[in-house]
Formats: structure tokens, sequence, C-alpha cells
């Protein structure tokens, strides 16, 4: 059985929810195939909590998946995992969004950075918690602010129910969308990427916070 972290990554040509469902689906069978793991027993056609409750009872993997305008990625691990993906190529109120979901502190550091480097400032800082709540199945309106990303490192308040590993941070950019991965695994910066895209991962430490 695979022990360790997988993380697959393609194009996927629809931007429509359901076309983005069809082409997660297809990834994680061929993802598991790669991997040479066979589940007969899964119903690719159920919805992505039940499908990834079924994979983790029959085979003990974890799994998330992500997409964001034309790709999709997911993480297969022997532990928890998050993974979370947006698209690099959007324009928004970087700072307003910041002042609703941040915490003070992390919305005033954004608004002190150039405003054209707050988009990818305040994405990194994004895929990072949701990775981190996706690892730990978390709330947005109650526990992203958990997670915070200051000068390269994750700093982490422990969840309640958090398994006792601890968890190892990872980040990646391409020229089209930035990356988030959060895992628990035995062996800590094992990464394997295949299908499709070919991810350069950077490994950020973490310093945990006292609640």
């Amino acid at each position: 059985m695979f022990d360790g972290l997988a993380v697959f990554s393609r194009h996927c040509a629809g931007r429509c929810r359901a076309e983005a469902s069809h082409a997660g689906r297809r990834l994680l069978e061929d993802a598991l195939a790669a991997l040479q793991v066979r589940p007969t027993f899964l119903d690719f056609d159920a919805p992505f909590r039940p499908l990834a409750d079924q994979l983790r009872a029959g085979t003990g993997l974890h799994l998330s998946i992500s997409h964001s305008r034309g790709t999709v990625a997911l993480a297969l691990a022997s532990g928890p995992v998050g993974i979370d993906v947006e698209v690099l190529d959007q324009d928004r109120n970087w700072s307003g969004i910041a002042d609703q979901f941040f915490s003070d502190a992390e919305a005033i550091a954004l608004r002190q950075i150039e405003p054209g480097a707050r988009r990818r400032h305040f994405l990194q800082s994004w895929v990072m918690k949701e990775a981190y709540l996706k690892t730990f199945h978390g709330s947005v309106f109650g526990d992203l602010n958990r997670a915070v990303l200051t000068r390269g490192e994750l700093l982490v308040t422990n969840m309640p129910g958090c398994i006792d590993r601890p968890p190892i941070a990872h980040l990646c950019e391409t020229s089209e969308h930035v990356y988030g991965l959060i895992g628990c695994v035995p062996t800590p910066g094992l990464i394997k990427t295949s299908l499709g895209h070919t991810l350069s991962w950077r490994t950020l430490p973490v310093t945990f916070l006292p609640p």
C-alpha cells in the first residue's frame, strides 16, 4: 500500500463546476492507477465527500481535491492532507477580502505591500489557509486564521482534534496558478507528481502557536 504523499495535477478544459467535477473524477482514477491502488468498491459517481470516505475506509488513503480555472489538482496521502489551487490571473479587491476574512494583523500587513504584489501575496496566503482547513476539516468562518503565512513560514494554531503528527507545508507557483499543500505523513517531504503538470514544491517551516 502507498505510504507517503502524492500530488497530481492536469489541465481541465471546462470551466463550469460539472466539467471540473468530471475532470477531477477522471484524474482520481488515473492517480490511483499510477499508485497501483485499484479499489473496485469505489463509486466514482458519488459526491466527493462520500467518495473520499469510501477511499479512506477501504485503503487508508486520504484524499483532497481542488480546481481553479483550467486546472484540477488532487492529493493522496497515508495521513490527513489538504490541497488548494488558485489561478493567478484574476483581479479583485484583495485588501477588501483580507479585511473581511483575515486577521487584523494580516489585513494591515497586506495593505503595506506594494499594490502590484498584493494579488500574489494574498493568493499564497489563501491557498495555505484553505489547505490547512481541508487537512483538519475546519471552517472558513471559524478557523481560517488558524494558519498564517508570513515571511515564508506557516504559523498555525492547532485545531481541536488535531492528530499528534505535525503537518508539513508546501507551496508551489507556476506561471498560471499557485498551489498550497498540507500533509501529515510518516515520510516528511515525500511528494510524487505526475499525470500532467510537473510541479516544483517549496517546503515551508511550520511553527505551532498556543491556542
